[in-house]
Parts: structure tokens; sequence; C-alpha cells
């Protein structure tokens, strides 16, 4: 970490593992300021400890959903079309419900930026400091414009060949965009406690232990002593959509990797996938990926 911060100006960090992939590219545009492109594909990387250094975050999701960790142990949910700005690593790593992140991402490292320009343009640490108030990090909607911009930037990060002047320019650009209004706060009744958090990671980890199973919900809400419509409650505040949805693009996932790595019949990966029915299967899988899982089968072989 080091030496990145006072030399290599493009890194990648790989936090890939069994359980799945990750990487975060990041790139040194100024002394202390660094811009990445986060492609997490897991449910969270964890950590230990935290920054010497007195840091800004800024980041803006592009798709999936990112938690964030308030001080007064209360969680809230970044989801697509979003940013959150914070000044602290959360405690115990990052959570993606979902098991999918991207996003564009702009740090501030205030000790090592003393001399950085945007500070010339009045886009520096003190315009994004005035977010945070009483210590507690900002969530807010984006306009599609700093959307756009975000898209934009994320993909530059990804591409060797982007001169570090465009990647100057835009994010002088996106920083203009967030003083001048770009994003507002916002307001939701679905920040939840970390008890109520518990009881929906808890019952995600119930009904995906097999997804070849139907887990009755009563079954779940009774055991932990509450009413079916709060387990879903809180399920869909962290999650972000319905149990049911959830389980339909789990199942999905599972059956795209089974066409594409396995010799299993589409018979049998319907069953493995909890469809009894193979032609509902079927019509289930082609309205989630546009095609008939034969087919899919198919093209995958193909690339």
């Amino acid at each position: 970490m080091e030496k990145y911060l006072k030399g290599n100006i493009r890194n990648k960090n790989d936090y890939s593992d069994t359980s799945g992939k990750a990487c975060v590219y990041s790139i040194r545009i100024w002394d202390g300021v660094f811009i990445s492109a986060n492609c997490i594909y897991k449910e969270e990387i964890i950590h230990k400890g935290s920054s010497k250094y007195d840091m800004i975050f800024v980041n803006c999701c592009l798709d999936g959903r990112c938690e964030v960790h308030f001080p007064d142990d209360s969680y809230g949910y970044v989801e697509k079309g979003m940013l959150s700005i914070d000044t602290m690593l959360p405690k115990e790593g990052y959570f993606y419900p979902g098991k999918k992140y991207e996003g564009f991402e702009f740090v501030i490292i205030s000790e090592l930026a003393a001399k950085c320009p945007l500070n010339d343009f009045g886009l520096g640490e003190k315009t994004l400091s005035s977010y945070i108030v009483n210590g507690k990090g900002f969530m807010g909607n984006i306009s599609e414009t700093l959307m756009s911009l975000c898209e934009k930037l994320y993909k530059l990060i990804l591409d060797d060949n982007t001169a570090l002047e465009d990647l100057r320019f835009y994010t002088l650009e996106f920083l203009a965009m967030i003083k001048n209004g770009e994003t507002r706060k916002y307001i939701s009744k679905r920040y939840v406690t970390k008890g109520q958090r518990h009881i929906a990671n808890a019952t995600e980890k119930r009904i995906t232990r097999d997804l070849s199973e139907h887990i009755n919900i009563s079954s779940i809400a009774e055991s932990l002593g509450l009413a079916d419509s709060t387990v879903k409650k809180y399920f869909e505040a962290v999650y972000g959509v319905t149990i049911s949805e959830y389980l339909k693009n789990r199942r999905m996932a599972l059956a795209e990797k089974l066409l594409s790595e396995s010799k299993e019949s589409v018979g049998t990966i319907a069953g493995m996938c909890g469809y009894i029915n193979q032609a509902k299967f079927g019509a289930v899988f082609k309205a989630y990926t546009g095609s008939a899982p034969l087919e899919y089968r198919r093209l995958k072989k193909l690339i």
C-alpha cells in the first residue's frame, strides 16, 4: 500500500476467492487523490483495523448494492443511481447484498493531498466534508447526467489506454457536479438496525443453503418469533428485492453456471434450481436471459 501511495499510478487489488470474484482497479490521479472502478461479485470483503490516514470516500453505485454502516450502528444501502460520502472505513469490511456491486469511487487522503490542485478549483476536501454531519456519512440520489459521467469514468479506469489527463478532466467535472447540486439527500425508511440486519442475513442464508429446496417463510419467521410480514420487510430493506425475486435471481444464476460448466441435462438442472416442471423452468430462464436453456448452452460453447 505504501509503495502504491507514493509510486505506482495504477494498481489492481484482487479479493477473489472461493466465495466469488472481486477486483478494485485504482489510479492515483494526483498525490493523495485516487479514483477506482470497483468490480465486486461476492457477498463481502473483510478487512481488519483502520487506516492511519484521514480520508474521504465518495462512491457512486452503477449496479448492485452496497451496505453503509453508520456510527449509531444503523445500516443503509446504496443502490444503482445513488452516491455515498463518508470519512470512515466500515468496522468489519464491506458487505454487498446480492453478491454484486459495480461502482466508481473517488478518495482523498488528507495528509497526502496538501498540494492537490483540486483546492484551486474549490473542489477539494472542504467541499466534500460539508456533506458529513455529526460524523454521519451522506447518502443521496444522483442525476442522470452525473450517473452517465460515473459510468464513463468507470469504463475509462478499466481501459489501460486512457490518458491520465482525461481522467483528471472528468474527475474535476464529477466533483463540480456534486458541488453544484447534482445529488440530493436520500430520504428513506429502509435504514435498518443491527438486529434487523441480522434477521435479514439469517433468512438469506437459510433460503439459499440449497436452492433445490422450497423453504416456507412462515417456518423461518416462527423460529425467530416474528410475523411473516416483518421478516419480508427486513429482507427487502437489506437486499433491495422481495424474497421471491431474490430467490429467482439466485436460481437463474445457478442455472447459467450449470448450463455453461456442466454436462447435466436441462431436467436435472431444473431440479437443482428448485423447478419440478422443466417447461416452467425453461420459460423463466428464457425471460431472465433471453435464451432457452439449450440455446444458452450452445451459445456458451461457441464463446
